[in-house]
C-alpha cells in the first residue's frame, strides 16, 4: 500500500460537500421567491441544490426572467442566508480528518463552489477552516457546474494538471463539471442515480469510510 497520498490538488465543492446546507438553501429560497409571489416545493428545488443562483432562478422562472429581478432575489436570499448561518454549521462527516490529512501531505487545496465568494468566505469562517485552503475559487460570473469552469480555474491557480487533481463532490452536475474538466472525483452522497456514481471515479456515502488505499488507487487505474 502506498504510503505517500497521490493527488497533487484536492478541489473541494462546499454545499453538501463540505458542509450540509440544503435545508439552509432550500428555506432562503422559498422565503425569497414568496415574497415576488414565486411558490416551490421540495421536489423543484432538489435538483437545483448547489446550482448558481441564475440558473435557479432560470430553471424555475425561464430563460427570459430579468437580469434585475435576478440580481434582486439573490441579494435577498443570499444576505438571509449568511444570516442564519452563524451557530448553525458542523462540518460532515470525514472532511475534519481529510482536511488535516491532505494539509499534513504538502497536497494544495482548494474551494470550488457555485455559490457567491460572501457565501464561501461565512462557511469557512463559521467552520474555522479557511486555513487548509490555497485558493477559494467561485464560478459566479462565470458558467456555473456542470461547466468546467472553476474546476479548470482552481487547477490553474493551484499550478496543477487538471488529470493530477481530485474533486470531492456530491452532486450529479459537479461530477459532471469534474469529468469534463478531465479530474479524478469522489462522488459523496448516498442518493446519486446508478449512472451518475459509474461516472465517478469512486462514490461514498460520507467521508469517513474514504480510506488512503481508495484515494490512491484512483490514481493508479
Amino acid at each position: 500500500m502506498q504510503n505517500t497520498l497521490l493527488p497533487k490538488a484536492v478541489l473541494w465543492d462546499m454545499d453538501g460537500t463540505l458542509v450540509d446546507t440544503h435545508e439552509a438553501h432550500y428555506q432562503t429560497w422559498v422565503d425569497a421567491l414568496a415574497k415576488h409571489g414565486v411558490v416551490i416545493d421540495r421536489v423543484q428545488f432538489a435538483p437545483l441544490y448547489g446550482l448558481s443562483s441564475q440558473t435557479i432562478m432560470e430553471s424555475i422562472l425561464g430563460r427570459d426572467v430579468p437580469p434585475e429581478l435576478v440580481k434582486q432575489v439573490s441579494e435577498e436570499k443570499e444576505a438571509v442566508y449568511r444570516e442564519g448561518l452563524r451557530g448553525n454549521l458542523t462540518l460532515l462527516p470525514g472532511v475534519p480528518d481529510w482536511l488535516a490529512r491532505f494539509s499534513a501531505a504538502g497536497i494544495p487545496q482548494a474551494v470550488a463552489s457555485s455559490g457567491p465568494m460572501e457565501n464561501i468566505r461565512a462557511v469557512l469562517h463559521e467552520t474555522h477552516i479557511s486555513h487548509f485552503f490555497n485558493e477559494v475559487c467561485s464560478s459566479v460570473g462565470h458558467p456555473g457546474k456542470p461547466d468546467p469552469w472553476v474546476f479548470l480555474e482552481a487547477c490553474r491557480r493551484l499550478g496543477v494538471l487538471p488529470a493530477d487533481a481530485l474533486v470531492i463532490e456530491d452532486s450529479a452536475h459537479g461530477i459532471q463539471a469534474a469529468n469534463r474538466a478531465g479530474c479524478r472525483c469522489i462522488g459523496v452522497s448516498n442518493q446519486l442515480t446508478m449512472q451518475v456514481a459509474a461516472s465517478a471515479s469512486l462514490v461514498v456515502a460520507n467521508l469517513a469510510l474514504l480510506d488512503q488505499e481508495q484515494v490512491n488507487n484512483i490514481f493508479t487505474k
